[in-house]
């Protein structure tokens, strides 16, 4: 019924964690339109670069000090595009994979912002290993959580975590070890970025 009377508004995403069950869910978003990442926007020298990344897993993020640097135009990209302080998406991206493009966890999510396939392909990815479409999937999934949540980034964080779902059954952050070490670290690394960009 969604879909059909807001064809032009509505989405699909994959909700992580609803009762063990991975399924699909119509959301709209009144008044914002969210185009995919499309084949059109996959150009230029970074792009070409992208795609030589090999399909590896890595056990840990690399030590370099300057390993955020080569993802930093993505980022402000991102946060242009989706209407996303930088802080946050520096923050999520540091937590969930410690700026390493090539790791996957255990539980499959790849890449820097550790998007999961089925949450990848309702934001339009691609290519879940280009490190700039994953950022872009990453961003879109978070622009969501943010209207969905009215801005709340205790719950965005959760949510980016625990899913949605979860933070709705709990009204707020769930009670799961892992997901609240998970919003204080974001929170923390929010903060502490905020101050450094002035975002």
């Amino acid at each position: 019924m969604l879909k059909r009377l807001c064809p032009w508004r509505s989405f699909t995403i994959r909700v992580r964690y609803l009762d063990a069950l991975a399924i699909r869910v119509a959301v709209a978003l009144p008044g914002l339109l969210l185009p995919t990442i499309s084949q059109a926007e996959m150009t230029g020298a970074a792009y070409e670069q992208a795609r030589e990344i090999p399909r590896r897993q890595t056990s840990q993020g690399s030590r370099d000090p300057n390993r955020w640097r080569p993802y930093a135009a993505f980022v402000a990209e991102a946060a242009n595009f989706y209407v996303l302080p930088r802080s946050l998406l520096w923050a999520v991206m540091h937590v969930e994979s410690n700026f390493n493009d090539k790791v996957i966890s255990n539980k499959g999510a790849v890449g820097l912002m550790q998007l999961i396939p089925g949450t990848a392909k309702a934001m339009g990815v691609l290519d879940i290993y280009d490190p700039r479409q994953n950022v872009l999937g990453g961003a879109r999934y978070l622009r969501w959580l943010v209207n969905k949540f009215q801005g709340d980034v205790v719950r965005v964080a959760a949510a980016y975590n625990a899913g949605p779902a979860a933070v709705e059954r709990y009204r707020g952050v769930p009670p799961y070890r892992e997901t609240r070490r998970y919003v204080h670290r974001v929170i923390t690394y929010y903060r502490a970025y905020r101050k450094q960009l002035a975002d």
